[in-house]
């Protein structure tokens, strides 16, 4: 199977490096674009106060994350030209589906974060709802 455009979403952990890593060898390989995407962790009860309060928070959270997607892009970009960046503020889940459907992505390349039991039941897991969910293929990689 050849692919032609690649979705990591990142969070900037260890987990998230080592999928980025692994999706530049294949974006290489396949001559695919490579879209970085991060969403921002604005906590829904954020969304009921007045956006005038929370204007300057979250735009420097989304500064914050803009200037560290465009420092790993541009590493990235120096080992091959394609590398976009993206930037979402829905649950990182919808906004990765609602991403690879935007940009036409057929595969996503994610980490875990490899949480068992009682974490996993009360934090969930993005990369298995995204596993489920999604239309195309997902290759996960163990952080």
């Amino acid at each position: 199977m050849r692919f032609q455009h690649i979705l990591v979403p990142t969070d900037f952990s260890e987990g998230a490096a080592r999928a980025i890593e692994v999706a530049i060898g294949m974006a290489i390989q396949f001559d695919a674009k490579l879209t970085l995407l991060h969403v921002l962790p604005i906590p829904p009860e954020l969304e009921m106060w007045s956006s005038e309060g929370l204007a300057a928070p979250i735009e420097h959270m989304s500064h914050a994350a803009r200037a560290e997607l465009d420092r790993v892009a541009d590493g990235l970009r120096k080992r091959h030209p394609k590398v976009e960046i993206r930037i979402g503020t829905d649950s990182p889940r919808d906004e990765i589906l609602a991403a690879t459907k935007d940009i036409g992505a057929d595969l996503v390349v994610m980490g875990t974060h490899g949480r068992r039991g009682l974490a996993r039941f009360l934090l969930g897991s993005t990369a298995e709802s995204v596993v489920r969910m999604s239309d195309v293929a997902v290759l996960t990689v163990r952080g």
